[in-house]
């Protein structure tokens, strides 16, 4: 899958399916510049090639979201665009 299809892939199939999980608050997809090269070394490439950032109320509303059937339907639809995934959580301190 090329770049270009990859990102379409993601917002408008993907991006569709996450924002209808029950208690989302926020959702937003970042893609890594990729022509830039800033970040890695001549001949190398970056290890992903977007995040996601999701946000809840609390982990009970994560939990219910993730086990819902637009949860479980997103997570069935990752293999149709992403190689591998991986999903960290996080307790964000907001500075400015």
């Amino acid at each position: 899958m090329s770049v270009a299809d990859f990102r379409a892939y993601w917002l408008e199939r993907h991006a569709p399916i996450l924002q209808s999980m029950p208690g989302l608050r926020a959702y937003s997809i970042t893609f890594l510049d990729l022509e830039a090269g800033r970040l890695f070394p001549e001949g190398s490439s970056a290890p992903v090639d977007g995040f996601a950032k999701m946000a809840f109320a609390n982990e009970d509303e994560m939990k219910t979201a993730y086990a819902s059937e637009a949860g479980l339907a997103a997570a069935r639809d990752l293999q149709n665009f992403a190689q591998s995934v991986h999903r960290v959580e996080i307790d964000e301190t907001v500075l400015i």
